[in-house]
């Protein structure tokens, strides 16, 4: 049984409800237990308030972390696609590149890819163009597409990457004669 000076609920044996009309009983009323019951009640409810909001916040915040999970949008992607290279064919490069990026990140297509990479070439950064090409070239494989357009992409990405591979910077280090220990750290690697 649990009481307050508003209400005291008991479970009634021989009743079906649990906490149907015969298992509450009324505290006494007088002014003094009006007043306090009054103030329970505005204290639960303030509760309930605080605890349906602080859920209510909980369940939007986690769902805004659920909704970070990758879009699929092929009609947007394709959109943002074609106006890259709207953007690319006047020769704006910077607003090309952000839509091809857009565009793979809501549906990645072999093509976007190359464009992404070919991005990424025409700003220097040589190794991350390899990357893409790299990428390009695993979802070439992965995709359900004829073999005619297979072979048509591949053999496109692999003269790309023929072309760029020489660019692309390379480190070669040569020490004569090795000391005994000696290692060597790229990045901390």
């Amino acid at each position: 049984m649990t009481c307050s000076a508003f209400i005291c609920c008991a479970r009634n044996p021989r009743s079906a409800e649990p906490h149907g009309p015969s298992s509450i009983a009324r505290a006494p009323e007088n002014a003094q237990t009006r007043h306090i019951g009054r103030s329970r009640v505005n204290q639960v409810m303030a509760i309930r308030s605080l605890f349906g909001s602080t859920l209510l916040t909980s369940a939007t915040f986690l769902g805004s972390a659920y909704a970070q999970t990758p879009v699929h949008d092929p009609i947007g992607a394709e959109a943002l696609f074609r106006q890259g290279l709207a953007a690319l064919k006047s020769g704006d490069w910077t607003v090309a590149c952000s839509k091809f990026q857009a565009s793979v990140d809501l549906e990645p297509a072999v093509s976007t890819w190359v464009k992404v990479a070919k991005c990424h070439e025409h700003e220097g950064k040589l190794a991350s163009a390899w990357y893409d090409y790299q990428r390009a070239t695993k979802l070439n494989h992965e995709l359900d597409q004829t073999e005619r357009r297979r072979e048509e992409l591949g053999d496109f990405i692999r003269k790309a990457v023929a072309t760029l591979e020489p660019r692309i910077p390379k480190l070669s280090v040569t020490v004569e004669p090795r000391p005994e220990g000696l290692q060597i750290y790229r990045d901390g690697i």
